[in-house]
């Protein structure tokens, strides 16, 4: 059993991995931390396991072998650092940082002390999401040469984005819903395409009361010739969907469904519900440290997709939106 610990006890870690761990017969969850009392509390509900209010406290009380970091976006290369200093492998959920400076120094940090650096894209691996990728990569459905992907939430219209809170800052989360949510729909991207070589893209603010951009559209051009058109939303009824195009069928991937469109005719395709993506993500890690075993998300997988962001945040920036209108 590989022993982990949690650093961030609320959000990710308590209702996605928390259950994930307690699943695997790999992995062990033998401690927590959180400087939030209120988070501590929180998680005591859910499990025994002995928290502490800092990281040092933690490691200081038990020996073990990773972390899952479950933070705050802008102190991901923090904990990062913490962790490398303690001889831990990790596991960090997604964005790997914030900037592509960051998420270099960490992937340098990591591979200097030969600790095994993992970032969490667990979209990637939820159950339709996995089943769809893994047709599309199998060649069924013929040479893919589009992709368009959604994922949209109200988060920015309620508490996630009040005053005080972290999302609630443009600082902490470059890119807005495009860092918090279409990241994911980078990362599955990526895994079906391969290396993007160019992009453009809109992002801006339009609802929520916050420093946030809470719209986001962008196009991704790859080095084989596909395209993709990745969109995020931080202010609207929750939704997410990849469509993905090919020369014999398409699919069509939700968060909970997956349908083969054959001669315009939408077909349901079986599911493997009973292991979860958290599972997943966890045991990847655990075959990684046991065996050696390559991840499926290794640090660079999310260095691409920091850099994609910083790309799209770029070309936003410096796109001329007042195009001329026909008046006629």
């Amino acid at each position: 059993m590989i022993k982990f610990g949690f650093v961030g006890l609320y959000g990710i870690n308590k209702w996605h991995y928390l259950p994930g761990i307690l699943k695997s017969e790999k992995a062990e969850l033998i401690a927590g931390v959180d400087p939030s009392e209120k988070a501590r509390k929180g998680f005591q509900e859910l499990t025994d396991v002995p928290l502490y209010a800092t990281f040092q406290a933690m490691i200081d009380k038990h020996h073990m072998d990773a972390v899952i970091i479950g933070t705050p976006n802008p102190i991901h290369l923090i904990n990062i650092k913490e962790a490398v200093a303690a001889g831990l492998h990790i596991s960090v959920t997604k964005p790997l940082c914030n900037t592509v400076a960051e998420s270099l120094e960490a992937i340098k940090l990591c591979k200097n002390k030969n600790l095994i650096l993992q970032v969490g894209h667990e979209y990637r691996f939820r159950p339709a999401v996995r089943k769809g990728l893994e047709i599309a990569l199998s060649g069924e459905i013929g040479k893919i040469t589009l992709l368009t992907a959604h994922m949209g939430s109200q988060g920015g219209l309620g508490k996630l984005t009040t005053t005080g809170t972290w999302r609630s800052k443009a600082v902490n989360v470059p890119g807005g819903c495009l860092n918090l949510l279409g990241v994911h729909m980078f990362d599955v991207a990526n895994c079906l395409l391969g290396k993007p070589v160019s992009l453009t893209a809109n992002i801006k603010k339009l609802l929520t009361e916050a420093e946030l951009d809470d719209m986001a559209a962008v196009t991704v051009d790859y080095e084989n010739g596909a395209v993709a058109v990745i969109t995020s939303s931080y202010v609207s009824a929750p939704s997410d969907f990849i469509h993905i195009f090919g020369t014999k069928e398409n699919l069509l991937i939700t968060d909970t469904s997956l349908w083969r469109e054959v001669n315009r005719e939408m077909v349901p395709v079986d599911l493997d519900n009973e292991t979860g993506s958290a599972q997943i993500v966890i045991e990847q890690l655990c075959d990684a440290i046991i065996s050696g075993r390559p991840l499926d998300t290794p640090g660079e997988a999310g260095l691409s997709t920091v850099a994609m962001n910083e790309a799209a945040v770029k070309s936003a920036a410096n796109h001329n939106l007042n195009c001329p209108i026909l008046n006629s």
